[in-house]
């Protein structure tokens, strides 16, 4: 019986970890499709540290990036800080991240230090 219970944790723990990969795969389409350009490898390389060492979930970059994008400032240093302020401040839902930008409607992050 234990064996037959850590088999199915890593098929559920190996299932999980696919999940992971594709939407990390989707979040990069998206990130070229609202920049309108490929991403180049520093942007790849700064996407990978917020999901892999910083831990940020997927939503929540996808979230900074439609803040980003609706400010009119295309760059991933704007965003990075809008997600350090986000997780400063406890922002770790989507609904988070909504009532914060509408807390604060009209702050410039590159500012904010």
């Amino acid at each position: 019986s234990p064996l037959y219970e850590r088999v199915l944790q890593l098929y559920i723990g190996s299932e999980q970890e696919e999940g992971a990969v594709r939407r990390a795969g989707e979040l990069y389409e998206i990130f070229e499709q609202e920049l309108s350009r490929p991403l180049s490898p520093m942007e790849c390389e700064t996407i990978k540290v917020w999901l892999d060492q910083d831990k940020y979930d997927p939503d929540i970059i996808q979230a900074a990036l439609r803040e980003t994008v609706l400010s009119g400032k295309l760059n991933l240093r704007y965003m990075d800080r809008i997600l350090h302020e986000w997780h400063k401040n406890g922002v770790r839902t989507t609904y988070d991240a909504r009532e914060y930008s509408e807390k604060f409607p009209n702050i410039n992050w590159l500012d904010e230090t």
